[in-house]
């Protein structure tokens, strides 16, 4: 879903995928189930704020 919406950032989708990508990569050796909870809550509240980002950059077109 942050891919999706990565499409419409701002600085272009060149800039958003691989920082996204990084972001990722930097969880990916997580086994603690709660660092793993805290990541996946983390990457919902970042798409909930580029949720409001957008809607509010098309709102004002």
């Amino acid at each position: 879903e942050l891919l999706y919406l990565g499409r419409e950032y701002p600085l272009g989708y060149g800039y958003f995928k691989p920082r996204l990508h990084k972001a990722f990569k930097a969880k990916s050796g997580l086994r603690d189930e709660d660092e793993i909870r805290k990541g996946i809550a983390q990457g919902e509240y970042v798409k909930k704020g580029m949720a409001v980002m957008l809607w509010g950059l098309e709102s004002d077109c």
